[in-house]
């Protein structure tokens, strides 16, 4: 892989006006459930895969014994009322370096933004106690937009808190690219997939874009998808221990090099 970040693009599509909404694997996996889920009911169409040597070095096998690299999908849907495109991002995982995260942040407001979108929606958890229904958290490009989201029910989180990952990035580097963007987080105690919190993130996607998403089967889904995330998360483990005791294994040796 030449390109530290690569999209192969599976469709040529027409774009109108296109919302971008972004949801990667995080606290409490709340942006991947909201966005799988997004996909699956409105039956979005993939049309773009990314892939980079940033995400972790291991391959993702079915039940059919196929093999298929970490990656990210790009889906399309348009709205009926309007037409205007929505495009939703899930990925496998984060980038695993913080130059891994610029890049995969950079290729993805540039792809979008050739496609024709000015605004982006980032889904992510805002890891806290949590009694009683998740609080929504808003941070934003600029006051218009987090004026919008506050508007539908959601606060400006704590001052300085830091954003991290892939959505925090996102909203820094936005402006490069002449966009505007939002990310919203919900609560979340963040070490388990958080179905409950990824409700309210629906929710808050179907009142920001006006469409109707039903979230009646939204823990069946978040079930099975779970089975998945628990082996991908084992998978990680058992790779970071290896890389540990590479490196302790690598500090015990002599060395010609002071």
């Amino acid at each position: 892989m030449r390109k530290p970040v690569v999209i192969w693009v599976k469709r040529n599509l027409e774009f109108n006006n296109p919302l971008v909404i972004e949801g990667f694997p995080g606290l409490g996996y709340i942006g991947r459930i909201t966005v799988d889920y997004i996909v699956e009911k409105l039956q979005a169409i993939e049309f773009a895969r990314l892939y980079t040597p940033y995400f972790p070095q291991h391959v993702l096998v079915d039940s059919y014994g196929e093999a298929r690299l970490l990656g990210a999908s790009f889906y399309h849907w348009s709205k009926p009322n309007d037409g205007r495109s929505i495009i939703l991002v899930s990925g496998d995982s984060q980038a695993q370096t913080v130059e891994g995260q610029y890049k995969l942040a950079s290729t993805i407001l540039g792809f979008t933004r050739r496609l024709g979108a000015r605004r982006i929606l980032c889904i992510g958890g805002y890891e806290a106690y949590v009694d009683g229904r998740p609080k929504l958290y808003v941070a934003g490009t600029d006051p218009e937009v987090v004026g919008e989201a506050i508007s539908m029910g959601v606060e400006v989180g704590r001052i300085g808190s830091p954003i991290v990952g892939l959505a925090g990035v996102i909203l820094g580097i936005a402006k490069f690219y002449d966009m505007k963007g939002i990310a919203v987080l919900v609560e979340t105690p963040g070490y388990y997939p958080d179905v409950v919190a990824a409700r309210e993130a629906v929710l808050f996607v179907s009142r920001y874009t006006g469409i109707d998403i039903d979230v009646s089967d939204l823990e069946v889904y978040a079930a099975k998808l779970s089975q998945t995330l628990r082996g991908f998360e084992e998978t990680l483990e058992e790779l970071r221990q290896l890389s540990e005791s590479a490196r302790i294994t690598d500090r015990g040796r002599l060395t010609y090099i002071s």
